[in-house]
């Protein structure tokens, strides 16, 4: 059972520069909880010695909370590195707010690897979710990235004309359906898929989901519904009409570009509204 130690002495304490923001309304909440129970000794802040200083990596509200009362600080040391800390802490989610995927990729967006960067400017510039925006950089098409890939901090961008050209039709759609709506999950499979479709011209897709064929994009269910969405739309009005709907179908994982291009999105915010 690991050791809880208390203190009043708050200058011995650090934030860690990698962790999240305070949320301070989130402080005041736990003021109100500590005043009624004291500092709770099954909910100790985890700290991890370094530079003659505690650092905090999980409790900062905590810690806030209880110097803002003058309590004492209860903490746990970690027998650790600072970094070995930080991975265990969002790898494990032993925390009290668990990390979700973009709290993860923000912090490996602050560690500095570029990657993390990209993604995150993609994602909030297209609406497109953090797991789906890594599965199109990464490779892997419209398919999600799971949050423990992300959680690692291995997360490379290896194909970016997909990304760019799904992002290029999902922003035709969400000036249809809204930005929600728009660049939902199975949309956005379809997008991508077609994206992979030789016969698809990307400038068409959008002439005709923004222009004539507009009436025709609707929100249905499932990757395949929306494939056939699209194909309707790309060819109403049209004398030559690809089967957009059974040629995605043929080549679906199929990549027709180059990869080890590097995004273009995190100087770039031409999607964002």
């Amino acid at each position: 059972m690991p050791r809880i130690n208390a203190t009043t002495n708050y200058g011995s304490f650090d934030s860690h520069m990698l962790n999240r923001a305070i949320s301070w309304p989130n402080v005041r909440k736990i003021e109100h909880s500590m005043e009624a129970d004291g500092f709770r000794d099954n909910w100790p802040i985890l700290v991890v010695r370094h530079a003659g200083q505690l650092v905090i990596v999980d409790g900062h509200h905590r810690f806030y909370a209880a110097k803002s009362l003058g309590l004492p600080i209860k903490y746990t040391v970690m027998d650790c590195s600072l970094e070995t800390a930080m991975q265990i802490i969002i790898s494990h989610a032993i925390t009290n707010r668990p990390w979700t995927m973009r709290d993860c990729v923000e912090f490996h967006d602050r560690r500095g690897l570029a990657d993390y960067g990209d993604l995150l400017a993609y994602s909030d510039a297209t609406g497109i979710s953090l797991s789906q925006s890594a599965g199109l950089l990464s490779g892997s098409g419209g398919s999600a990235v799971g949050a423990d890939a992300l959680k690692r901090g291995d997360f490379q961008i290896v194909d970016t004309d997909l990304a760019d050209d799904t992002a290029l039709v999902v922003e035709a759609t969400t000036n249809v359906l809204g930005r929600r709506e728009g660049a939902r999950v199975a949309l956005v499979q379809a997008i991508a898929g077609l994206c992979c479709v030789t016969v698809f011209d990307i400038d068409t897709a959008i002439k005709q989901i923004t222009g004539k064929g507009r009436h025709l994009v609707i929100e249905v269910p499932g990757k395949e519904n929306n494939v056939k969405m699209i194909e309707a739309v790309y060819n109403y009005g049209a004398k030559a009409k690809p089967p957009l709907h059974n040629i995605e179908r043929q080549v679906a994982g199929a990549r027709r570009r180059a990869k080890g291009n590097r995004s273009k999105y995190h100087d770039l915010d031409r999607y964002k509204a």
